[in-house]
């Protein structure tokens, strides 16, 4: 229900009608970030991810939910869907349509940066994962290290947060050299 619901939020990007106060979805995030300028990976929300592999041309993706990763399947068993790094050909070979996902190009990097933006002040950290899951399923393999923002990343992140109207945020940036 969810993934359904973010779909259909996910819509006011296309349109530019919006109803009601809520936190700027995934899809607003990504159109927000490309017309500042910010580099964003090709990205695909359907609800059969085996098409979405014609449609991107990198050779690994990046399956996400379209909402939020804890779903309860049946009451009182909580569970999730978690970003996972497949290959276009793992993706071809998926079951049959389900719930809306995103899938992206995977983007390789050098560094993953979480950037804290409070009132106009800016913390970053760099994040160490083996697996895009690892903060839900494997807590113990993340590492966080405060950082100076680079300058890029800095100019970034105050301009998302002024183009959505944010006083308090928190943006993930991937680092290829000094590049955001």
């Amino acid at each position: 229900r969810e993934s359904w619901a973010q779909a259909v939020a996910g819509m006011t990007v296309i349109s530019g009608a919006s109803i009601g106060a809520q936190r700027p979805g995934l899809l607003a995030q990504l159109n927000c970030a490309a017309r500042g300028g910010i580099a964003v990976p090709r990205t695909v929300v359907t609800t059969d991810p085996r098409h979405a592999a014609s449609l991107l041309t990198a050779p690994r993706l990046i399956v996400k939910a379209a909402g939020q990763h804890f779903v309860e399947a049946e009451p009182g068993r909580l569970s999730g869907v978690f970003p996972t790094v497949v290959t276009r050909s793992d993706l071809a070979a998926r079951a049959r349509p389900g719930p809306p996902v995103v899938v992206q190009e995977y983007v390789e990097h050098d560094a993953e940066l979480r950037v804290y933006h409070i009132d106009g002040v800016l913390e970053c950290f760099e994040v160490g994962k083996q697996a895009p899951a690892d903060p839900w399923l494997a807590p113990g393999r993340v590492t966080a290290r405060h950082r100076a923002t680079p300058a890029p990343v800095a100019s970034a992140a105050r301009y998302l947060a002024a183009a959505l109207s944010l006083r308090y945020a928190a943006f993930d940036f991937l680092l290829r050299g000094a590049t955001p």
